[in-house]
């Protein structure tokens, strides 16, 4: 007989929590029991056949014990919003769930609760993943490195080994940490960004598009500038 598992209850209506649920649905990770929002956003009774509840009846319908919870929130004002429903539903008493793709490789480290792993991430051994953190689809870890609370790596980033990723960062899209950085907390590392050096807390850093040159060509032109050899008489 199969194990019964266990019912999840995802905080959240917008495009995250649509994420998550399909997330869930396609693995069978959880079976999903609702939806639970603020009162105040409440405007129906259900989201995808699924019923809603206001975060403040919470208690009315989740076992302590046995239910799990899921905050299903991306990475707004620095995932500060996911941090505060996080920690005001862990101070009541709640237990969270952490969502960890079959298709990603998770090698002998530590995920913490309210953790995201999409697909096709890989965590390269003697990593620690800290609590409320998200780290979107193919994704590199590398070994030996800590990343903190309330996090978000974004898709295709890499983050090499033995660095530190400090509390409530935000990594972008193809981004490239070196190995043996720091990145202090509240920062934001911008997409296609390569760090090779300690970043203080509380600091933006990116490429500017004002950088990049930017030339057009004709069609036969710009045809010439990609030729893998050019036979010369």
């Amino acid at each position: 007989m199969s194990k019964m598992k266990s019912k999840l209850f995802i905080v959240g209506l917008g495009a995250t929590a649509e994420e998550i649920r399909l997330f869930v649905e396609k693995y069978a990770l959880y079976d999903i029991a609702g939806f639970a929002v603020n009162h105040n956003y409440i405007s129906t009774d259900s989201f995808h056949g699924y019923p809603i509840y206001a975060i403040e009846q919470l208690d009315e319908v989740v076992d302590k014990e046995n239910d799990l919870i899921f905050v299903a929130l991306f990475w707004n004002h620095l995932n500060n919003d996911r941090k505060k429903l996080y920690e005001a539903l862990k101070k009541d008493g709640y237990r969270f769930a952490t969502l960890i793709s079959p298709k990603s490789d998770v090698n002998q480290s530590h995920i913490g609760e309210n953790c995201w792993i999409s697909d096709n991430v890989y965590i390269k051994p003697n990593v620690k993943i800290n609590d409320n953190t998200f780290i979107n689809a193919g994704a590199i870890v590398e070994i030996n490195t800590t990343i903190g609370k309330h996090c978000f790596i974004a898709t295709g980033s890499v983050v090499g080994g033995s660095c530190h990723i400090e509390d409530q960062c935000f990594v972008g899209l193809n981004a490239t940490i070196f190995d043996h950085t720091v990145v202090g907390h509240h920062s934001i590392i911008g997409a296609a960004t390569a760090i090779k050096r300690n970043v203080p807390p509380c600091t933006l850093v990116k490429i500017s598009s004002d950088t990049v040159n930017v030339t057009g060509y004709q069609v036969d032109e710009i045809s010439e500038k990609l030729v893998v050899q050019k036979n010369i008489r």
